[in-house]
């Protein structure tokens, strides 16, 4: 399993992040604390950039192979709602779109 693969941190606060690194002996080496803070959050804004960029694509896929209007709906939904990871279709969808990833086992 990844411990920081982007599904794993893209649900976590930039806090948590921190608290990880910190509690694993993370060496900052002597930098700010203001960057401890300023690193997670600045990467974080990038995953959540990079898997809104993603839905958009994906609403394509959906509505293109769905043929049900209530299963199309609540397929949105879930996408809407970052539960994609509950769909398998979805899923798929996304890790196929959502650039840079790499699916952790």
């Amino acid at each position: 399993m990844c411990l920081f693969s982007v599904l794993s941190t893209a649900f976590q606060s930039p806090c948590d992040i921190r608290d990880t690194w910190l509690s694993e002996s993370y060496a900052w080496h002597g930098l700010p604390t203001g960057l401890g803070k300023a690193a997670p959050a600045d990467a974080l804004g990038d995953i959540a950039a990079a898997q809104e960029a993603a839905k958009a694509p994906v609403k394509r896929a959906v509505r293109r192979c769905t043929k049900s209007n209530n299963e199309r709906q609540c397929l949105y939904s879930l996408l809407k709602r970052n539960r994609w990871t509950e769909d398998p279709f979805l899923h798929r969808q996304m890790w196929k779109f959502w650039r840079g990833t790499v699916p952790c086992d």
